[in-house]
This record gives C-alpha cells, structure tokens and sequence, in this order.
C-alpha cells in the first residue's frame, strides 16, 4: 500500500504544475531560462518534502521521521527535477513557461504551492483507490 501512496504521489508531483494545452516547445535560451525560473519557484525537493511530510501523517508519530528519511534516499529529487524541465522544455512554448513561471512566483501562486502536498495527501489516496476499483472492474469485464 505504501508503495503504491509512493508513485501515485510522485505522478501527480510532475504532472500537477504541467497541467496545460501541450505544444512543442523549442529548447532555446529562452525557454532554458522560463524553466530555471519555474523551478526555482517550484523546486522539486520542497514537493517532494512536502508531500513526505503529509503522508508520514498517516504512520504514527514514532515512525514519521524515519519514513521521511527514507523517501529522500530512495526517491532523487534531482532525477524527478531534470525529467520533469526535459519534459516542460518539449512541451511549452517559452511564453507558457514563463507564465507557469509568473504565476508560481506571484503570492497566490506560491501560496496554491504552500498547499499542494496536503492537498496531495487528501486526494491522492481516493484517486489511487478509484483507480484501482477502476481497473479491477475491467478485469473482470475481460474475465467474462
């Protein structure tokens, strides 16, 4: 079950900022620079530390450091970050990025991100579950 609390989680963390009408960007300067600004608004390790934290809230008290430790070490933030700036290069426009970047650096953005790893530890275990009714039901659909 934990494992599964793990991808979900780190799904949503690269697709929830990314959330847009996707087209081809180029990688020019410019858009390098839009993406080192959105990052640099939206770092990876401050998600991934957040999202830790809220669901070391579903283990007791004795066990939430230790869980939170160990998913730094075993999940690489710098990986997720550069998957994550290789795949908004291919698929913003620089004036995307940049707007992505705008917003995420204005106080309401950053304020939405102050929130995103409780907001992420409350619905990401329904979506999993409903997911995973989901795909039993088709099983069984097959099996018939």
């Amino acid at each position: 079950m934990k494992q599964s609390f793990i991808i979900a989680a780190v799904s949503c963390l690269l697709v929830f900022p990314c959330v847009t009408t996707a087209q081809t960007a180029s990688t020019s300067r410019a858009s390098e620079t839009a993406v080192d600004r959105y990052m640099r608004a939206v770092p990876m390790e401050k998600m991934l530390n957040d999202v830790f934290f809220e669901m070391s809230k579903q283990l007791p008290p004795s066990e939430r450091a230790g869980f939170i430790s160990d998913m730094r070490s075993v999940v690489p933030a710098k990986r997720l970050e550069q998957i994550a700036r290789a795949a908004m290069l291919k698929h913003f426009s620089t004036q995307e990025l940049n707007a992505l970047a705008d917003f995420y650096s204005s106080e309401h953005g950053a304020s939405a991100m102050s929130k995103f790893g409780v907001y992420m530890a409350e619905v990401q275990p329904v979506i999993l579950r409903e997911v995973e009714m989901g795909i039993q039901e088709l099983q069984k659909k097959k099996q018939r």
